[in-house]
């Protein structure tokens, strides 16, 4: 080493040598180091998380079958030696997809040691929708890979976050997602994981290609609907006026 940086002085073209000599060792490097974080990307949950058992406990079912999800529910068929369960909440706007989502996430936390991921992809249209590269850039910052060390292109990004992410128990939170195109490069390979999709849209590709499950949330009952807004408001301020609440519970 010393003869090679006294060399580089007396020889100026052989300084620039050296110099692309060195950052071309560096890029035959492995792409990042093996992947030792443990993110905790899940945002907080809600007091008043209302009904929605139902879910849970299928997630739950999915988790505990003898294949870890062969029945999708929509007519695919799950693999769970090559690839995640896949659980997709389908709803409109405004039914709760995310709080639900959020609420199963951590209740399941337990089981997937190795860390929680989430995003929202913003797919209310394709204008809003977010691309998959930055999701996955946010991803692998989270796991740990510096960002000197993070692919320029898309499919960098995602081999390196598939191999970030191989033979670790995680739960991903895919949240109000477009398109199946959108999300695919953000699917973890590892079997033992968990990825849970939002969407107002049914995604038929990823029953299709990855047995996604496919759980769709109705409206709140109107007991329920009281039950949340008594959660809520309180209450001391819902029982004297129960009827009212009852009203403003059914629009």
């Amino acid at each position: 080493a010393a003869l090679l940086i006294e060399e580089a002085r007396r020889e100026p073209g052989f300084a620039d040598d050296l110099a692309a000599w060195l950052r071309t060792a560096r890029w035959l490097e492995p792409a990042a180091p093996a992947a030792v974080a443990r993110p905790r990307l899940l945002p907080p949950g809600t007091a008043v998380f209302t009904n929605r058992d139902h879910v849970l406990a299928d997630i739950t079912a999915l988790l505990d079958g003898p294949d870890g999800g062969g029945n999708t529910g929509d007519g695919g068929t799950g693999d769970g030696e090559t690839g995640p369960r896949v659980v997709v909440l389908v709803g409109p706007g405004g039914i709760g997809k995310t709080a639900t989502a959020i609420h199963c996430a951590r209740a399941l936390a337990g089981r997937f040691p190795d860390g929680q991921l989430h995003t929202n992809l913003q797919g209310e249209s394709a204008r809003t929708a977010v691309a998959p590269s930055t999701a996955l850039v946010r991803f692998l910052a989270a796991l740990g890979v510096p960002p000197d060390r993070t692919p320029a292109d898309e499919q960098g990004q995602a081999d390196l976050y598939r191999d970030c992410t191989a033979g670790r128990r995680m739960v991903v939170v895919l949240d109000n997602a477009h398109s199946a195109a959108q999300l695919t490069p953000l699917l973890t390979a590892a079997p033992d994981s968990l990825v849970l999709v939002t969407s107002r849209h049914r995604l038929p590709e990823l029953v299709r290609d990855y047995g996604a499950r496919v759980i769709r949330l109705d409206p709140l009952t109107a007991a329920d609907s009281v039950t949340l807004l008594t959660r809520i408001v309180g209450a001391d301020r819902v029982a004297p006026h129960r009827p009212h609440a009852e009203a403003v519970a059914a629009r």
